[in-house]
């Protein structure tokens, strides 16, 4: 790189007075001086540099809708990533991207708004931001659109998506939209991620099980889902799968969708110790005959030690949360789940454990339902049990056909200290199954 390229490149960014301009000053005081870690030390008073402002707009963006700008982000990108990172700022517009905008470490997206700045794929398969082997990124304040057409996807890496994460670190994608695209993000093996005040709304999808979703997180651990909505889906708006650990879905809000709201799913390596927590679905302004989704939250496979608390689902066309081992064998069982606090309203089924070990099933409150809390195994094969289950301190209501239901194959399960009242039955018990009822 010549030295007039790197003036050049200083020029290009934005100054502190301009920054303060474009920004507004508590904005960007909050993006100078950075958070503070909890608990951390206090370190000594230094004076930090203000970090580099990109404006894509500068190297050749025009944000009209109709000019491909891909490669007026790549040269912020690559500026930023000479500096050893910065923000690459992203004014109101709508751009136009033939391929995706891969971000380095230490790289900030930074846009305008949802609303106001618009990233939009120009071409299938394609993912709009893509990261890989980075740490410490951010994308904020930018809304994706896609091609909106579907192309049938054969897996989740020749989907369509907004962002693609692949083995990265300390991410946080804050304040965006997703809207007429498959998906809206795939994260890989990737740890610290947090996703918090984003809207998935509408998106596409078709008969392929690849298309649909708002976050699909392959594996990784420490991820935080939060306070984020979903609207008008019709695959999970959450789907954590093949070993996805140590995570929190918390807050999230769904309206009127299609399949189930949040699903945990593994076959080979467990899910464990996941949390899922005071998340919503909402039956607000549905029509009589219309349901808010399939299921509110499925936890499907090799789950182990799990957390399902303070969850409100309402309306759900088939169950309320479910419980699926895999009925086959004994091996890679779901077991040890803690379901406690739930609501759950106007559903079939509130509560089915089917083919789950250990779980304790308590504090929970199930209104206007078929059967309240269900334990029935499914499928044939030795794994088709429900084991060491505990159902105890739950409230029942005005469920039509039980309040508790035990079918055939459950085994040294304890029922007790539930209540409820308009109840058709308060506890149904298989023939062949010995309880320690306590209704």
């Amino acid at each position: 790189m010549s030295g007039s390229d790197s003036q050049s490149d200083d020029k290009k960014g934005l100054s502190r007075r301009k920054l303060l301009t474009v920004m507004g000053t508590a904005a960007a005081g909050w993006m100078l001086a950075g958070a503070p870690r909890v608990g951390a030390a206090a370190a000594p008073a230094v004076v930090s540099e203000t970090p580099l402002w990109l404006n894509v707009k500068t190297y050749g963006a025009q944000g009209n809708g109709f000019q491909d700008d891909l490669s007026a982000f790549r040269s912020a990108v690559e500026a930023a990533n000479r500096a050893g990172g910065g923000v690459v700022y992203v004014p109101s517009g709508r751009y136009l991207l033939s391929g995706p905008v891969t971000l380095g470490s230490k790289i900030r997206l930074v846009g305008d708004g949802p609303e106001a700045s618009v990233l939009k794929g120009m071409r299938y398969a394609l993912p709009l931001v893509s990261v890989s082997g980075a740490e410490h990124i951010a994308v904020e304040g930018i809304g994706f659109e896609g091609v909106g057409t579907l192309t049938e996807a054969a897996s989740f890496e020749a989907a369509e998506k907004g962002i693609h994460l692949s083995d990265c670190e300390e991410v946080r994608i804050e304040n965006c939209t997703f809207a007429s695209i498959p998906n809206g993000m795939w994260l890989v093996d990737s740890r610290h991620v947090t996703v918090e005040g984003c809207s998935f709304r509408n998106l596409l999808s078709s008969d392929s099980f690849y298309e649909g979703y708002g976050i699909a997180a392959e594996g990784g651990a420490h991820l935080q889902i939060r306070a984020n909505r979903f609207r008008g889906l019709k695959k999970p708006g959450v789907y954590l799968y093949a070993g996805c650990s140590a995570s929190t879905v918390d807050g999230n809000l769904l309206e009127e969708s299609a399949d189930a709201f949040i699903v945990l799913s593994s076959s080979s390596k467990s899910c464990t110790h996941n949390r899922i927590t005071d998340n919503t679905v909402s039956a607000a302004g549905l029509a009589k005959d219309r349901s808010s989704c399939k299921q509110g939250i499925v936890l499907r496979g090799y789950c182990v030690d799990n957390t399902v608390a303070g969850n409100d689902i309402a309306r759900a066309s088939e169950a309320g949360i479910v419980l699926e081992g895999d009925g086959k064998s004994l091996d890679g069982r779901l077991s040890g789940t803690i379901l406690s606090g739930n609501r759950i309203d106007s559903v079939p089924r509130g509560l089915v454990l089917a083919n789950a070990d250990g779980a304790v099933v308590t504090g929970n409150v199930v209104r206007r339902a078929e059967v309240g809390i269900l334990l029935e195994p499914s499928a044939s094969g030795d794994g088709a049990l429900c084991r060491y289950n505990l159902v105890s301190g739950n409230m029942l209501m005005a469920c039509t056909k039980a309040g508790i239901r035990l079918a055939a194959g459950c085994e040294d399960t304890v029922v007790s200290g539930n209540n409820g009242a308009g109840n058709a039955e308060a506890l149904i018990v298989h023939e062949q199954v010995k309880v320690q009822p306590g209704f």
